[in-house]
């Protein structure tokens, strides 16, 4: 019987589980369902903007924000042009304010709880601001480089109120700009000289293992977003003999471009959704009172028959906003012309 091929990046994962200082880098797909894509983010935005039915009466001046949400405006069929130019950069910003926010939860969710199987004082390295990984903080250290928004601050009445004050007035209002936290788009060149990456720095030194979950690192007009962290992240792991493994629905684009730049002995994918993974993961352990990865070595063949089941069943019903891919993914052909002109 043919071994599915998924078994051998599932197996290296539970290898860096085992293995003590691991290092993990999360991207949104490591948060997803609970905080949306960045297509969704697009959609939601621009359906808020339409249904308000408001017509600011400022005009708004070019922005970094509104180019990476809302994106060239000529790509809307339905929607004019004129409404689009219309929706505040500041709007916006309230808008993926609460869009990034977790709502309070009574538990740790799956995608996070599935740490508790790694060896204690690994790193989480996340780029989201969503602040899940902090329900981790007394077992691994917590690095969080875009900055972090407490759990369920913009998910409430008062916020939405006045994300409706800044679609109508918000060329009069203070923009929601919060110290530290990154928006959607470029990074500022001086990001990795912060204390989070002297931190990332000395960690990374002591792993055997990287780990990259739902991390795409797109390029948008042909600019790498996390430019500086991937050039931060290729800089500590070429040097060493590590082993990265890339887990997300579709790995092969950024292996392609990690294992060109880091040149790569050992770069292994693991296809599957990291919500259903970490489902099917957690059920078992919770059925079998697991309590190591190195329990699992021989579930893989079940983890992976439910996972398809739970992937399935997400696929059927998610709503058309939440079956696109994120807008930040492009082919790796676009990634490795990046590379090139950069190298």
């Amino acid at each position: 019987m043919r071994q599915d091929p998924r078994v051998i990046g599932l197996l290296s994962l539970f290898e860096a589980f085992r293995r003590p200082c691991s290092f993990y880098v999360l991207g949104a797909g490591a948060s997803y369902p609970i905080i949306p894509l960045t297509d969704q983010l697009c959609d939601r935005v621009v359906n808020r903007h339409i249904k308000s039915g408001l017509y600011p009466v400022f005009e708004r001046g070019p922005d970094q924000v509104f180019d990476r949400i809302v994106g060239n405006c000529w790509q809307y069929d339905n929607i004019p042009r004129s409404r689009l130019l219309s929706l505040y950069p500041s709007a916006i910003r309230a808008m993926l304010l609460k869009e990034l926010c977790s709502p309070r939860l009574k538990r740790v969710p799956c995608q996070y709880a599935i740490f508790y199987l790694a060896s204690r004082s690994s790193t989480i390295f996340t780029f989201n601001v969503d602040g899940l990984a902090r329900f981790l903080s007394h077992r691994h250290y917590i690095i969080e480089p875009h900055g972090s928004l407490q759990l369920g601050s913009f998910r409430n009445p008062k916020w939405d109120k006045l994300i409706d004050a800044y679609m109508e007035y918000g060329g009069l209002l203070p923009d929601p700009i919060l110290s530290g936290l990154q928006f959607p788009g470029q990074e500022p060149s001086s990001i990795t000289r912060s204390c989070a990456y002297t931190k990332a720095s000395r960690l990374i030194r002591y792993a055997n293992n990287v780990v990259l979950v739902g991390y795409s690192f797109g390029i948008y007009g042909g600019v790498l977003d996390d430019a500086e962290s991937f050039a931060f992240l290729v800089d500590h792991i070429m040097p060493r003999h590590m082993t990265l493994t890339i887990v997300d629905p579709k790995p092969e684009q950024v292996a392609d471009v990690f294992g060109a730049a880091c040149k790569l002995k050992k770069c292994v994918q693991l296809n599957v959704s990291w919500s259903a993974l970490s489902r099917a993961i957690m059920e078992l352990v919770r059925m079998l009172g697991i309590r190591s990865s190195s329990d699992m070595i021989h579930l893989t063949g079940e983890i992976l028959r439910r996972h398809d089941e739970l992937r399935e069943r997400d696929a059927q019903n998610s709503s058309p906003a939440d079956s696109g891919k994120p807008r930040s993914l492009r082919s790796s052909s676009s990634l490795n012309k990046w590379f090139n002109h950069s190298a």
